[in-house]
């Protein structure tokens, strides 16, 4: 008997985004992502569309805007000259490489290895390694 999906099972998705007739990005050649269901890892249409699916279901979920990251408002847009963008870049990579920064990152990072630890049950040998695989390159990043 398949379990269902529901809140706080660790999820394991490949898919495909297409946006008027173009695919925008997929993991078809790639790794799947990973999240943990119901928290809010993922967009909100996407995620109501996984609930009660079985693994190896096959899906075609379409999601409106405001289920995913709001409508299109050319309004909002700001313009910012190159070097003003560079310059906020550098600001920005300073504040990270500072100590509170630092911290702040491995905080994020130690709360994320307590989700996975919490859910190891629904975890397979492919799922803890992938989990592995990107702290370590989170290492890399860091150091």
């Amino acid at each position: 008997m398949n379990k269902t999906v529901q809140d706080n099972f660790v999820v394991t998705l490949n898919y495909t985004l297409i946006v008027e007739d173009e695919t925008l990005e997929s993991t078809k050649d790639g790794e799947p992502i990973l999240f943990i269901q119901g928290i809010g890892q993922i967009i909100p249409g996407l995620e109501n569309a996984l609930y009660g699916m079985e693994v190896g279901d096959q899906k075609t979920v379409v999601i409106q805007p405001e289920d995913a990251y709001g409508e299109y408002d050319p309004e909002s847009l700001q313009e910012a000259k190159k070097e003003e963008f560079s310059e906020e870049m550098e600001n920005i990579a300073e504040l990270i490489l500072e100590k509170k920064g630092f911290s702040v990152t491995l905080h994020k990072i130690r709360s994320k290895i307590n989700q996975y630890k919490n859910h190891l049950g629904h975890l397979n040998e492919v799922d803890i390694s992938h989990i592995v695989e990107s702290i370590e390159e989170w290492e890399k990043r860091l150091l």
